[in-house]
């Protein structure tokens, strides 16, 4: 796209040099020192030098712009364990390779202005419409990255978009409008990779274990005919704040067809767009926050396998989340959640489940004034009795350094969401420096 390559001289051009009224009000950057290891192989992961850097500039109290980036140095690497593709990006928002295995990416960057009760983003960002934690419901403006499966923040694993996002006011409604061209997909783990997917319902029906064609993707790019467009009205009603959101565009996973060449057999992945329409709320109401999320998506596609054939057909998805924020014993904050997922009239030969039932519960506790979090999270399955329990402790010595450990274990059968991954535990630990 060349609007990345414009938009790049733009702020270049308009960074603080002398004489120039611009002003940077944030400048940071991250270190991250990274190690894990799976105990179910006995094998290094990954050890990583993660730079984050971040930077923030008004050019008057109408204009700013903020850019940050990401930049991975591999010591070992297994969750990509050859050099990466990224066939799922467009070229203006793909990571650029330094080396075979390093990579530098642009996070994001965007101009904002702001006018009053309106304001206007343009650039390289993350839309976030979905207040769930650790589920994503209506956060469906972003594909996302599934290197680390779910077990990267949100924060981290989101792929920010060459957008135009409009905020403001109309009447007692807030009033969200966005144009993303930009077709990047979800990033898929490569064959090989620790956390490939394997089970059927993300490969086509295909067993775990057993070997694919060999794997093109066939990525939409048009900025017109296949962009993203979504709009979102929301607004308090006393104690209850509602949002109502629409979204046409691309459909974010992939689906897939056998083409058979001279050769061989290809599976070709492709895409195809979708509708989501949603409601979401949340509300305090003693001590305790509600929260709830429901989307419908008519008519989306699926894959069918019937004998080995891939074909596609079209049924309508519903998905309804709710979520409690309470406060536990010994002063330990926790939040409960529960999504339940069901395909309307669903086609013989589904690939995926026709639905599923997941339950979350996530336990924190803080200590030291707050320089120690111990925090407990269990996600699972309850169509499939599998699951994935995570455990961490950080603890921060000082404004600028901070250490982190963790361990993740997977159960249940192979064909299950968290089950697949039962031969990828994990422990792991960090050190962060601020700068």
């Amino acid at each position: 796209m060349r609007i990345e390559r414009q938009l790049i001289c733009v702020a270049l051009l308009l960074l603080p040099v002398p004489g120039n009224a611009a002003e940077v009000e944030e400048a940071e950057a991250k270190l991250r020192l990274g190690y894990s290891n799976g105990t179910s192989r006995n094998t290094a992961i990954e050890s990583s030098a993660t730079l984050l850097p971040r930077l923030g500039v008004s050019f008057t109290d109408r204009l700013w712009f903020e850019t940050s980036a990401r930049v991975r140095l591999h010591g070992a690497d297994k969750l990509e364990p050859d050099r990466p593709v990224y066939d799922y990006y467009t070229s203006a928002s793909r990571p650029r390779m330094l080396g075979d295995s390093n990579t530098a990416e642009l996070r994001d960057f965007y101009f904002e202005l702001n006018a009053g009760a309106s304001r206007l983003r343009l650039g390289k960002q993350q839309i976030v419409w979905g207040n769930l934690d650790g589920l994503r419901v209506l956060d469906q403006m972003n594909p996302h990255s599934f290197r680390e499966f779910i077990l990267a923040d949100f924060e981290e694993s989101r792929i920010g978009l060459w957008s135009l996002y409009f905020d403001t006011s109309v009447g007692p409604w807030r009033a969200e409008l966005v144009w993303t061209p930009d077709t990047t997909a979800h990033d898929i783990p490569e064959p090989g990779a620790w956390f490939e997917f394997q089970a059927p319902r993300y490969r086509y029906g295909a067993s775990p274990g057993s070997p694919l064609p060999e794997i093109t993707t066939d990525l939409p790019k048009s900025m017109i005919d296949d962009a993203t467009y979504g709009a979102r009205l929301s607004r308090a009603v006393g104690r209850l704040d509602i949002r109502l959101q629409a979204q046409t565009g691309l459909d974010y996973e992939p689906l897939g067809r056998l083409e058979t060449t001279s050769r061989n057999t290809v599976l070709e992945q492709f895409y195809r767009k979708r509708q989501i329409y949603g409601l979401g709320f949340d509300s305090a109401l003693a001590g305790l926050v509600v929260r709830g999320e429901f989307s419908a998506q008519p008519n989306r596609t699926f894959n069918i396998n019937e004998a080995g054939d891939l074909r596609i057909a079209e049924a309508d998805q519903w998905t309804g989340a709710i979520g409690l924020d309470l406060n536990g014993p010994w002063n330990t904050f926790i939040n409960i959640q529960y999504v339940y997922d069901r395909i309307s009239s669903p086609p013989d030969g589904l690939v995926r489940p026709n639905s599923d039932h997941i339950a979350t519960v996530f336990a924190r506790r803080t200590f030291a004034y707050d320089a120690i979090i111990a925090e407990l999270r269990w996600y699972g399955s309850l169509d499939d009795n599998d699951g994935l329990a995570r455990g961490s402790v950080s603890w921060a010595f000082s404004d600028n350094f901070s250490i982190e450990l963790g361990a993740d274990f997977f159960y249940g059968d192979e064909d299950g969401i968290f089950g697949q991954f039962q031969d990828a535990d994990r422990v792991s630990a960090s050190a962060t420096f601020t700068f």
